[in-house]
């Protein structure tokens, strides 16, 4: 079992970071809570997941004090954790320190209070994750939502056609997609002529999923 201290800008970058964790203690600072509340108002993406955090914190809530420890679905265990005025886990007090300075000296505590246990302070912040280094704290990035380039679905895909059925697909402004096959709305899709390549004419699949039809605007659906 390990304890991973979760900094802000973890759980904004993610909102369901809490459960990536395993069956490990997942321990948030009620500093982070505090600036998580001052992103909520924003109309952006920060201000969408600081919303779905609070939202996921309240019903976990639910289930018994947070800050004594709640269940998670994959079998850690959430707790919001604090600090006294001596800097020791405690009942709330508040410093005059940095949020940093505050985070890093929580991480300390606790890994004074639990060294039979591994504390490991996980931050997106490259500075933060130095600092804790120079004072003999395990830090780690986020990167459970890392993946390949390559792996990527880039959005595109192609079909390669009689110079005939593009044709009828500009008259008619639209081509049925086979049977069976399961496709987006709004997927894109290039209609390549087999007997040309270079030719090709550039459409997306319709509301329902059904069919592929023209873009008449560049502008027309781009995301």
């Amino acid at each position: 079992m390990k304890n991973y201290l979760l900094d802000t800008n973890v759980l904004l970058h993610d909102p369901n970071s809490l459960l990536r964790f395993k069956q490990n203690h997942v321990l948030i600072p009620i500093e982070v809570i505090e600036e998580i509340d001052r992103f909520k108002r924003e109309r952006s993406e920060l201000g969408q997941n600081a919303r779905s955090v609070s939202r996921m914190l309240d019903s976990l809530r639910g289930q018994g004090r947070l800050s004594e420890g709640v269940p998670l679905q994959n079998g850690g265990v959430l707790k919001i954790v604090f600090q006294d005025k001596d800097g020791m886990p405690g009942n709330g007090g508040q410093s005059d320190k940095s949020v940093d300075s505050r985070i890093i000296a929580q991480a300390l505590a606790l890994q004074r209070a639990h060294a039979d246990v591994p504390t490991i302070l996980v931050t997106k912040d490259i500075n933060l994750r130095i600092k804790a280094d120079t004072l003999g704290l395990a830090a780690e990035d986020y990167e459970n939502d890392r993946v390949e380039l390559q792996d990527l679905y880039t959005g595109l895909s192609e079909r390669v056609v009689t110079a005939d059925l593009i044709a009828q697909f500009k008259v008619r402004e639209e081509l049925d997609l086979p049977e069976g096959e399961i496709h987006h709305p709004n997927e894109y899709c290039s209609l390549v002529d087999a007997a040309s390549p270079k030719k090709a004419v550039l459409c997306k699949v319709d509301a329902a999923g059904k069919k592929l039809v023209p873009i008449h605007d560049s502008r027309d659906g781009v995301w």
